[in-house]
């Protein structure tokens, strides 16, 4: 009994040891001011390698990609038809190097070698960051609080400046462009081009996007660009379809694709629902490069996979892999561009981790599960966007079973359903965390049973992150980076001093 008793006690003190120094460490984070954790920012200095600057970068962002986000579009995806190349992330990643020193002899990407990083994501004040702070940390080179977008509540003069403000106001010319299946003045696009005090003003965000002069805007939010405000900007054209679009192409000025008065459709209701008028992230993609790349002065582009983040949010596990695989296409565009360049930077990553989810079912039994997820035409989205909110909870509860069936071909079982109704009907948490309690962890609960992916909650993590690229300055990434290192690696090689 003293032997168990004493290390009992030994392991209570390493406990409290380990405690008081994880705190320290949480509270040297998040000091007022910090911009890194432990000296751990890790952005290689120029070396002789280093090729110079860069002419162009496209900057991408699988925004809320967990690891397991990637994992699992890319055992799914050689399986769906329409996916059939696989991961275009998965391919670079295989002739990285380790630590992100991989050869450039033996790489088919321009000569130039792929780089990867783990990436830190905390904000000023919190160590799960949201996307406004995330992004601002790409855009201005500074952690800010969550919520905000390139600004500090001292209001003093040194404000962040976002990255195409800085570019607008230096000797380094460069047209600009945001691509995105968010609304386009949502968090990770407002980040490159405004400043605001609350992410939720994004109608003075689009009064900045018009103002600041971007070149190329496309994805969704038509609601927030009223036609007075674009009244004032005649060299702009609006594009509401792809055709639109793709009629720009000779257009001199800027252009303005809006695509839906929202957020753009999940792709897997894109590709099922409005496939005739609605463009994909690949090409909107595309025209945004090739427009671009006219320009002889060189362009920044930010391509933003957003709803990738939405469907982690909802718990929804086909929603996820469609979006990331969607994704991944728009990577293949950047890559087609670039890897037969020496001036174009690419970076492919993501603002921070969402829900994490994984396959979590052993044996073939995991494997004929996940496979069901191949069957899913519908999103979460859709599903409840059919549901009567006035109705009665019992009835609501059915018509929740129905359109499941519906959306993903999975007939919910008995205990299924009775799950659902003790929380729509008897108002039940649907877990004993508060914060997988809700709606969309119940929806992602019930599916899970049948597909075997589980998620940890409807929330961000605070998960390092990927990082990859290619081209000019990719080669100082370490194996642990800072995100605020992202806008000094972009600042430096673009050859601009930061405002």
């Amino acid at each position: 009994m003293h032997d168990v008793a004493d290390h009992h006690h030994a392991a209570l003190n390493r406990r409290s040891f380990l405690a008081a120094g994880l705190a320290a460490t949480g509270a040297a984070a998040l000091a007022s001011g910090a911009t890194s954790r432990a000296g751990a920012r890790a952005l290689l200095p120029a070396t002789a390698n280093d090729r110079g600057r860069a002419k162009n970068i496209i900057f991408l962002v699988a925004d809320g990609m967990s690891s397991g986000t990637l994992q699992l579009a890319d055992t799914i995806g050689p399986s769906l038809p329409r996916f059939a190349h696989g991961s275009k992330w998965i391919e670079l990643h295989q002739h990285a190097g380790a630590h992100g020193r991989g050869s450039a002899t033996d790489n088919p990407i321009g000569g130039t070698g792929v780089y990867r990083s783990l990436q830190m994501t905390h904000s000023r004040n919190a160590l799960v960051t949201d996307s406004a702070a995330a992004g601002s940390a790409w855009g201005s080179g500074v952690h800010i609080d969550n919520g905000s977008i390139n600004f500090l509540p001292e209001r003093d003069a040194t404000q962040p400046v976002p990255l195409f403000t800085t570019l607008a106001d230096s000797d380094v010319r460069k047209a600009t462009g945001l691509v995105t299946t968010t609304r386009v003045t949502h968090a990770t696009p407002a980040a490159f081009v405004a400043a605001v005090p609350s992410r939720g003003m994004e109608g003075e965000v689009a009064q900045q996007i018009l103002d600041r002069g971007v070149d190329i805007v496309l994805g969704g939010g038509r609601r927030l660009f009223t036609d007075d405000m674009l009244a004032k900007h005649d060299d702009i054209m609006l594009c509401e379809t792809r055709d639109q679009m793709n009629a720009a192409a000779d257009h001199d000025g800027r252009i303005l694709g809006l695509f839906q008065r929202e957020h753009c459709s999940f792709e897997i209701d894109r590709h099922h629902l409005t496939a005739d008028t609605e463009p994909t992230l690949a090409e909107m993609s595309r025209f945004a490069i090739e427009q671009l790349a006219k320009r002889s002065e060189g362009f920044v582009l930010q391509i933003e996979g957003g709803r990738i983040d939405h469907a982690a949010h909802g718990n929804d596990a086909p929603s996820l892999i469609w979006d990331q695989l969607a994704f991944e296409e728009a990577i293949a565009e950047a890559v087609e561009f670039a890897a037969d360049r020496d001036d174009t930077l690419v970076i492919i990553t993501t603002d921070h981790a969402n829900a994490n989810p994984g396959l979590t079912l052993y044996g073939p039994d995991g494997t004929n599960r996940f496979n069901t997820l191949r069957r899913a035409t519908r999103s979460q989205s859709w599903v409840t966007d059919q549901i009567d909110g006035s109705a009665d909870p019992e009835e609501q509860a059915e018509t929740f079973a129905e359109l499941v069936k519906q959306a993903t071909a999975v007939e919910l079982s008995e205990a299924d359903r009775e799950w659902v109704k003790r929380v729509l009907v008897d108002k039940e948490p649907g877990d004993a965390f508060v914060a997988a309690g809700g709606f969309a962890s119940l929806y992602g609960a019930v599916l899970a049973n049948h597909s075997g992916v589980a998620f940890l909650s409807p929330n961000h993590t605070a998960d390092y992150v990927e990082t990859t690229a290619f081209g000019p300055g990719a080669e100082r990434l370490g194996p642990l980076i800072d995100n605020i290192d992202l806008h000094t690696l972009m600042i430096e090689m673009l050859g601009v001093s930061a405002t």
